[in-house]
């Protein structure tokens, strides 16, 4: 019975642990941090340069063709491109592109 008490208030502190967890982003190698609505701890990372290219409205990601258009593209507070797509994969469908200033 005291074990079965102790999981059960256990238990809330775990979930809250695991949920604050799942929506905290992870960092990128020059250290800001990932939207945690594009990341689930895996999916986000510098992709090189080549990897996407500017078209018409937006930028295309080479590896799945997509393009994303400039409106749902987010600023890349360093100067390299970001790409968050489902466990980090290069063609797997693009959750957010993060993209350097240009001028």
């Amino acid at each position: 019975m005291h074990v079965q008490l102790g999981l059960m208030r256990a238990f809330p502190i775990t979930v809250a642990l695991f949920l604050a967890t799942a929506a905290q982003g992870h960092q990128a190698q020059s250290g800001w941090t990932y939207d945690p609505a594009c990341c689930g701890g895996e999916d986000c990372r510098q992709v090189v340069d080549d990897a996407v290219r500017p078209v018409e409205g937006g930028w295309q990601v080479v590896a799945t063709g997509e393009v994303i258009p400039v409106t749902q593209v987010k600023r890349s507070p360093d100067d390299h491109f970001h790409r968050c797509s489902a466990f980090g994969r290069e063609n797997s469908k693009t959750f957010c592109l993060y993209v350097p200033d240009f001028s």
